[in-house]
């Protein structure tokens, strides 16, 4: 039987690149397409908080050594840490710059 769900909040640099990559993909030409897929992050996010330990630790040091846990979605990586009460998406950054 799964637990309780824990809070999902986003962390301003979260909410930010979230903005940045709906406005690179309607600078693109597909401002539609841009809106749909900012709803899916978000939704994808919001899925961290019924289990959100199913993600490793990362393996990138700079993750590593704080304790954060990435999980990818499509082209992208959520980092995120998990507390008693709430699971804090602290990034969500194209997998290219995690090589």
């Amino acid at each position: 039987m799964a637990g309780k769900s824990k809070q999902v909040v986003y962390s301003g640099i979260a909410h930010e690149q979230i903005l940045t990559i709906m406005l690179f993909i309607a600078k693109k030409g597909y401002p539609d397409t841009s809106i749909k897929f900012c709803d899916q992050l978000y939704d994808f996010g919001e899925t961290l908080g019924s289990y959100p330990e199913k993600y490793t630790i990362c393996h990138h040091n700079p993750f590593k050594k704080r304790n954060l846990r990435c999980t990818p979605f499509k082209n992208f990586v959520f980092i995120y840490s998990v507390s008693e009460a709430a699971v804090t998406i602290l990034a969500i950054i194209h997998s290219s710059r995690l090589k």
